[in-house]
This record gives C-alpha cells, sequence and structure tokens, in this order.
C-alpha cells in the first residue's frame, strides 16, 4: 500500500496548485484551461491518479477527444503512466463505432451496414434524381457539408424548412428549403439501399440503441463508468446528446476546454454546453480554471 502511496503521490509531482485541484476523482467536473495552461498534463495526471489510487477502474475509464491526433497524443502519455495503460482514449466516432460492432450481433440480424467510402457520390447521385441543378464539384460540397450540418444539429428532413424559417436560414446551391430536404431524403434512401452509414450515422444509430433498449444501454455503460471529454468547446449537439446517453445518470464526468478557442462553430459546434455545464450537472465537484501559461515566453504572457 505504501508503493502504491508513493506512486500516486508521484505522479502529481510537478502540478500546479490549481492543476491539483483539478485532480479531484469524484465527478461532475469543468476544467477550463487556457492555452498553454498544461490542459493534457492536468488530465492525464487526473486519469492516471484515480487508477492509482484504485477510485476508477481503468477498464471503465474512457477519454474522449475531437481528433485521432489528439487521441494518440492522450494514449502516448497514458503509456508513459503505468498505472492508466487500459484507459481507452478514442474519439467520438471512434468509440461509438466500436461500441455498435460490439453490439450489433446482439441487436440485429443482419450484417453491419458499411461505412460509406465515398457520401459525396451518393450526394450527387441524390441530387440528380430529384432536382435539374447544375451539378459541380462545389455544389456537391456544400450539399454534403449541409446534411453533415443538419445531422450534428440534430434536425431531421421533415424539421428543415421550419429551422430554416426560425433562424433565417438559406440552403447552399440556391436551392429553396423543400428542393433541399428531396435531396436530403434521397441521400438517406440512397445510402440504405447501399447498406451503408455515414460518419455522423455512428453516433446517431448508437444513442438510438442507447435510447431504445436497456440492455444496449446498461451494457455501453459499463465501459464508461469514468468518462473525460476533452476540447468540450467544440461538442456538437449530436455529440452531447450521445455523451449524455452514455453517462444515463452517471455523474462521474469530466469535462476540459475554453470557451474562447472554439474553433467547428461553422460545422455546428458550440461553448454554450460548456459555458452552461454547472447549471446542467449541478452541483459539480470542483470548477477549476486554468490560467497559467507555461507555453509561451514572459512578453508574451505580458502582452496578453
Amino acid at each position: 500500500m505504501e508503493h502504491m502511496d508513493a506512486t500516486a503521490e508521484a505522479i502529481l509531482d510537478g502540478l500546479d496548485d490549481a492543476q491539483r485541484m483539478a485532480t479531484a476523482v469524484r465527478g461532475p467536473v469543468r476544467i477550463i484551461a487556457g492555452a498553454g495552461a498544461g490542459k493534457t498534463r492536468t488530465v492525464t495526471r487526473r486519469i492516471a491518479y484515480a487508477c492509482a489510487i484504485k477510485a476508477w477502474d481503468p477498464h471503465a475509464t474512457l477519454a474522449v477527444t475531437f481528433s485521432v491526433k489528439a487521441a494518440a497524443e492522450m494514449r502516448n502519455r497514458l503509456s508513459q503512466l503505468d498505472v492508466a495503460s487500459d484507459v481507452k482514449a478514442a474519439t467520438f466516432h471512434s468509440a461509438a463505432l466500436q461500441q455498435l460492432r460490439w453490439i450489433w450481433p446482439d441487436v440485429c440480424e443482419g450484417p453491419m451496414p458499411f461505412i460509406s467510402r465515398n457520401p459525396r457520390e451518393i450526394v450527387e447521385h441524390s441530387l440528380r434524381r430529384v432536382t435539374t441543378q447544375q451539378v459541380d464539384d462545389d455544389t456537391v460540397r456544400n450539399l454534403q457539408a449541409e446534411i453533415n450540418w443538419c445531422k450534428i444539429s440534430l434536425i431531421a428532413p421533415e424539421d428543415y424548412e421550419r429551422v430554416c424559417a426560425a433562424i433565417h436560414h438559406q440552403p447552399p446551391a440556391g436551392l429553396e428549403p423543400s428542393q433541399f430536404v428531396d435531396v436530403y431524403k434521397a441521400y438517406e434512401t440512397e445510402k440504405t439501399n447501399r447498406n451503408e452509414i455515414d460518419f455522423d450515422d455512428i453516433l446517431l444509430i448508437t444513442c438510438h440503441l442507447i435510447e431504445s433498449d436497456e440492455d444496449v444501454a446498461a451494457s455501453i455503460r459499463s465501459g464508461i463508468t469514468w468518462l473525460t471529454v476533452d476540447e468540450y468547446q467544440d461538442v456538437s449537439p449530436l455529440q452531447h446528446l450521445l455523451m449524455t446517453r452514455w453517462l444515463g445518470s452517471n455523474r462521474n464526468i469530466c469535462v476540459v476546454g475554453d470557451p474562447a478557442q472554439t474553433i467547428y462553430s461553422f460545422a455546428g459546434a458550440t461553448s454554450y454546453y460548456l459555458e452552461h455545464f454547472g447549471k446542467e450537472f449541478a452541483p459539480l465537484t470542483a470548477d477549476i480554471a486554468l490560467n497559467r501559461d507555461y507555453r509561451s515566453v514572459s512578453p508574451i504572457v505580458g502582452y496578453a
């Protein structure tokens, strides 16, 4: 036990006072971390420390980040902290895809659909079917982006026209809202006919299965007893929905982010969930701001 205590304490070596406060092992916890504030260091040490003192089971610990590169970096750091080698670090999509592949044989008789390798081609096919619109690369790319925006914003085809009217949103490529809905529906039909799903369907289907099947929900949640979400200022409504479905009534969640660093707002991401985390998950166990910049030299920090 003395060895474990020493190992656990060593994990916290080098953290400043605010970073140490952020290592509270019970959730919910919010960490607001400015640029260069040692966010990844703090988060990985928090996870490793909780596992070292056996407050968490590494096999039921998931850290979610927004890019494959960031997930690899987190795995690398965790691997250097031996107590956390079994922790899963992944993107939202890769974590959900693994869950889908695991539970699919138990909930569906047929094989799992393929992930579409060329959704843009399906968009082009759908556009040609339902409109006489000029088909060019920019048009197809913009329509695909609009479909993606609808999905991550949880806007179903039947709601699209109402949403456009409410927020004064104009569909791309000069289409009327009703014309875009026709393209959107044709896209979904063609995708189904090909037995394919797109990237966002991975999250949507996982949400649906958790919501509709208690056994599936319990099975998936058993592997996510402790959840950490990095870059929380960039979470989309769809990702937030999946996160809340992963949690159920569980409160062991830590979110990390900086409202000033939102970079995916054009694609449906919003800092709303980070800013309102305190209300959504009240009362918080810890609400920490990491303000010390360890990355920049003194003159830059001074100007900032």
